[in-house]
């Protein structure tokens, strides 16, 4: 029965940890759509919900890292870009729009 309910308990923490992530790259994606697709293009503004949405639908069409055929360093590589991606996008998006625009 520990079995189980720690096959169970390992399931919730990967749903947490994915809608987590998922909800990381949502918030960067509403802000950098509020700071450069609607003054640019007047489209509508989006909340982060909104870009959450959006963000795990595209996701679904992107390829996985395959680890059964690739070198397991990949995995960590993915796991950084994965954390830090979200802050240096909104980072260099903050340069572009303060010192370019």
């Amino acid at each position: 029965m520990s079995h189980v309910f720690s096959g169970l308990a390992f399931v919730a923490f990967l749903m947490v940890l994915v809608s987590a992530i998922s909800l990381w790259f949502g918030w960067a994606a509403a802000i950098l759509w509020g700071w450069f697709m609607v003054p640019i293009f007047g489209a509508t503004v989006l909340s982060t919900v909104q870009c959450w949405a959006i963000v795990l639908t595209i996701s679904m069409f992107r390829p996985r890292l395959n680890l059964t055929k690739s070198d397991p360093s990949e995995f960590w590589s993915a796991t950084g870009g994965i954390i830090i991606a979200p802050p240096i996008s909104v980072a260099l998006g903050w340069a572009i729009k303060n010192w370019f625009m």
